[in-house]
């Protein structure tokens, strides 16, 4: 069956090139009955119990640059577009009247709680020069929180005294309003690190550093509850202790003889289930295959690992993904040549092409 599975999806890879989704970004609800497709022209609505368009906006012209967020309660989207950050309200289905929302050049990160009612954006600044020469793309990247009122929108960034070619990366927005993300400096790789951001003030943060040192987020980091996860080699899922104090880092795959891989793993909202891509190696280190593997939480304890989709990822079988994405009952992955996929966790683990839409 497996392997039929995986010819199958050979065969569309390389064959079938109408009627594709064409998805660039995706995201899905917390309950993964509906998806959020975008493409460099329109939003689509997917119900994934049927593959079937709901509803589609459509925006005045093309653009790249593309990001999209829906919220855990699929009332709400935010998305980019050519630098430019949007909302609007899903109502019955349907993708309510489109706001722009000035908050900067956005794109890279933007991240949403479950009712719509915070969001996070990465705000990039123009590139720094120095002697007329270019030092670094974009000149800094710094954070900023939306909290949304209805149709009212107020802003604070986060600025821990940032400067030139310093960057706020892959933030994401705990349950308690505080914000966690990567640090990195274009001068100094060695002051890497993760930290979270305690607000004092509508426009003052405060910031500590957490998790080990090395440690990288997660493609899809957060779950509801506020655990994040994280990879070196492994993949660590942290939390914090009684005393509010992230000291619980806990190893999902502690017999691994293997690197998971990039950032491509994602953790379920509810915290049960994880995906990601891992990568096995030959002697030079060179990538011989990668494949989408899969973890479950189960009693407290995590299954010992199994293939969800064997081969994929790899420059010579098939194209490299460009994003994934999971619910509590399913996982999507797009890829750069915009074919996107679903498998359902709940059930017998098909792989499911999202088209004819």
């Amino acid at each position: 069956m497996r392997l039929l599975l995986l010819f199958s999806l050979f065969l569309f890879l390389k064959n079938d090139t109408h009627n594709r989704a064409n998805f660039n970004a995706i995201d899905l609800t917390d309950d993964g009955i509906v998806m959020v497709g975008q493409s460099g022209s329109q939003l689509t609505l997917v119900d994934t119990r049927r593959i079937k368009a709901i509803d589609k906006y459509t925006f005045p012209k093309g653009g790249r640059l593309e990001n999209v967020r829906i919220s855990g309660d699929g009332n709400h989207v935010f998305w980019t577009l050519d630098w430019q950050l949007y909302y609007a309200p899903v109502k019955n289905g349907k993708i309510g009247e489109m706001q722009p929302l000035n908050v900067g050049r956005a794109w890279l990160d933007l991240e949403v709680n479950y009712d719509g009612t915070a969001a996070l954006v990465s705000v990039d600044y123009p590139d720094h020069y120095a002697d007329n020469t270019r030092q670094c793309s974009p000149g800094k990247r710094l954070i900023m929180k939306i909290l949304r009122d209805g149709r009212k929108f107020k802003y604070s960034l986060l600025n821990p005294t940032e400067r030139s070619c310093q960057w706020l990366n892959y933030a994401e927005l705990m349950p308690d309003g505080t914000i966690i993300y990567e640090f990195t400096d274009g001068y100094d790789d060695s002051k890497f690190h993760l930290y979270e951001a305690i607000p004092d003030g509508d426009s003052d943060w405060g910031y500590r550093k957490i998790g080990a040192d090395k440690d990288r987020f997660a493609w899809q980091s957060m779950t509801n509850d506020g655990r994040f996860l994280t990879y070196q080699c492994s993949l660590y899922l942290n939390s914090k202790d009684n005393s509010g104090k992230w000291t619980i880092r806990e190893d999902i795959l502690p017999d691994h003889d293997y690197c998971a891989g990039p950032w491509w793993a994602a953790i379920s909202p509810d915290g049960t289930k994880v995906v990601w891509l891992r990568y096995l190696r030959d002697d030079n280190q060179q990538i011989t295959q990668s494949d989408f593997m899969i973890t479950e939480n189960i009693g407290g304890q995590w299954t010992t690992p199994r293939v969800l989709l064997e081969s994929f990822g790899t420059n010579n079988r098939f194209p490299q993904i460009k994003t994934c994405r999971i619910s509590n009952s399913n996982f999507s992955f797009a890829t750069w040549g915009g074919e996107v996929y679903l498998i359902r966790l709940n059930g017998d683990s098909d792989v499911i092409k999202v088209e004819d839409l």
